[in-house]
């Protein structure tokens, strides 16, 4: 599990800098509350990170099918 040690509803993790994201691990910022994920970047690996994400601030994940 990705550690979003430090993250809260308007911070990213403390893992977070200029060069990688610990929800996308690239350059791109992929918090649940400042930019979301990027279409280009909905990948079934970024979208359980940026779950988890949702999860340690207690957010809902925009991204989730629900079970009908």
């Amino acid at each position: 599990m990705t550690d979003f040690k430090g993250m809260t509803k308007e911070t990213c993790p403390a893992g977070c800098n200029a060069e990688r994201c610990v929800i996308t691990e690239m350059p791109y910022c992929a918090h649940p509350l400042m930019c979301g994920v990027q279409k280009a970047l909905k990948t079934p690996a970024v979208l359980a990170r940026y779950a988890d994400a949702c999860k340690a601030i207690g957010v809902r994940n925009i991204h989730e099918v629900p079970n009908d």
